[in-house]
């Protein structure tokens, strides 16, 4: 890679099981380093690190770091952790993911996708592209790629592809050749101070760029409008509303396919058909068509490629596809996030049931009044507590702050329970023709497989909708 590794051979990831964890020890064992790593968490992920003959260690531990070149590790890792303090101990180097994933973006030309909503499938989407188009990237994406199976792609140092994290500000570390900026709102306000301290990182993180830097921003937001307002790169925008530069037209729905007519500066320029739902699809499917036109790569031929791209896991990912009920599990864990993803679902015209698991204490408490209306496209509600994500409940916090936003919002169908009781509760009352839609970023999606396996087990008879 050059200097950043020169001279490390075995380098040990502490955390290794993250999505963005994994991706780089996946990418370092490929190009020949010896790679180890542990977490606490078991799972495909690790099976995967195993298969490809990373070892891997069930639990922290200082010897897990000995004969260690270099410690990689997480925003999630405590500073008490015994194998960053083996490493401060024996002055072996360690450094935040972040730094490494920054040097690799550094080797060639690069597509940084930022944003507070929509990074992962944006970038798994530039991925695909990218690759489709033989232009051969090495990628970085925060989920699996439906296509590929993987959050990781293996290709050449001309071009690379990541999607960058902001939620510690650890995306000020970047130089990207090439940006899409999705959009921006309240969110991490345990690391920030709210929209004001966002909005401040995000002109510091322009402003580091070279003036020749494409950026892509959805001009929809003004957020994002107001952050590239002072920004001295080059900029086309993309979004819905009249004056962008890249938009859409005849927006058309079916089932969980979306087509459009795209219009370039009001001209239309042929139609768009994506094999994923939602409108904030057709943002994202957007940010991607104006910065490949503006790279000089012909849309017929992005446009001819697109509907190949089969999404991320846990984004709106059908679990089952029963003719009686289908079963959807998505990553949404923000309000606007979850209204997107139920209304994406709910133009399919089938009635909807949510389950829902909040994330992280401060986040329900932070944006519980911005919770309330956004279930409306759901019927019922299923919400259960909150997924702690390594953090201590201080305030003694529960998922009542969100039950009584949504409750004053007036909806009709709202129900809390705790997850072990989720699965029973359906089966007792899930209703034919209708998507129980399992949201959220914790581990609600194994409480989606679980009642996916019961449901298949059970065969029940299936009340009517209404």
């Amino acid at each position: 890679m050059s200097s950043l590794l020169d001279g490390k051979q075995r380098i040990h990831f502490v955390g290794v099981a993250g999505i963005g964890m994994s991706g780089l020890a996946k990418a370092l064992k490929s190009f020949g380093y010896n790679v180890s790593g542990s977490d606490v968490k078991e799972g495909v992920m690790m099976e995967d690190l195993r298969r490809r003959g990373i070892p891997i260690f069930k639990e922290h531990r200082a010897e897990n770091a000995a004969g260690a070149d270099l410690i990689v590790y997480s925003s999630a890792i405590r500073r008490d952790n015994p194998e960053k303090l083996y490493a401060e101990g024996r002055g072996i180097e360690f450094l935040h993911r972040s730094d490494v994933l920054a040097h690799f973006i550094r080797q060639g030309e690069s597509i940084g996708i930022l944003g507070t909503h929509g990074k992962t499938t944006t970038s798994a989407m530039a991925s695909f592209l990218m690759t489709q188009l033989g232009l051969n990237p090495t990628c970085f994406v925060g989920g699996i790629m439906a296509n590929y199976g993987d959050n990781v792609l293996l290709g050449g140092r001309q071009w690379m592809v990541a999607e960058i994290d902001e939620s510690d500000a650890t995306h000020l570390k970047f130089r990207p050749t090439n940006v899409i900026l999705t959009n921006l709102e309240e969110d991490h306000l345990d690391f920030y101070a709210g929209l004001d301290d966002i909005k401040d990182h995000f002109r510091r993180f322009f402003a580091q760029l070279d003036p020749d830097t494409l950026a892509a921003y959805c001009s929809d937001c003004p957020n994002a409008r107001d952050v590239m307002s002072g920004a001295k790169v080059r900029k086309v925008t993309y979004g819905l509303n009249s004056g962008t530069e890249y938009s859409a037209a005849d927006i058309q729905h079916s089932g969980l396919t979306t087509t459009y007519r795209l219009l370039v500066r009001g001209r239309s320029a042929g139609l768009v058909r994506l094999n994923i739902p939602g409108r904030h699809n057709v943002l994202n499917s957007l940010g991607n068509i104006a910065l490949f036109d503006s790279l000089g790569i012909p849309l017929d031929e992005v446009m001819r490629v697109l509907p190949g791209f089969k999404g991320v896991k846990r984004r709106l990912e059908l679990k089952l596809d029963d003719p009686r009920l289908a079963v959807v599990d998505d990553y949404a864990h923000h309000p606007t996030e979850v209204s997107a993803s139920l209304d994406a679902l709910k133009a399919s015209g089938r009635p909807i049931t949510c389950v829902f698991q909040p994330h992280r204490f401060s986040r329900a408490l932070s944006l519980a009044r911005m919770f309330g209306p956004s279930f409306a496209s759901a019927d019922r509600l299923i919400l259960t507590e909150i997924y702690a994500a390594g953090e201590v409940n201080t305030r003694g916090v529960d998922s009542g702050v969100i039950f009584d936003a949504v409750r004053t919002a007036g909806h009709p169908g709202l129900v809390r329970l705790p997850k072990e009781q989720v699965t029973d509760h359906l089966l007792r009352n899930c209703r034919a023709g209708e998507i129980i839609a399992f949201l959220g970023a914790g581990d609600i999606t194994e409480v989606a497989d679980h009642f996916v396996e019961a449901y298949k087990n059970a065969n029940p008879v299936l009340k009517k909708a209404g």
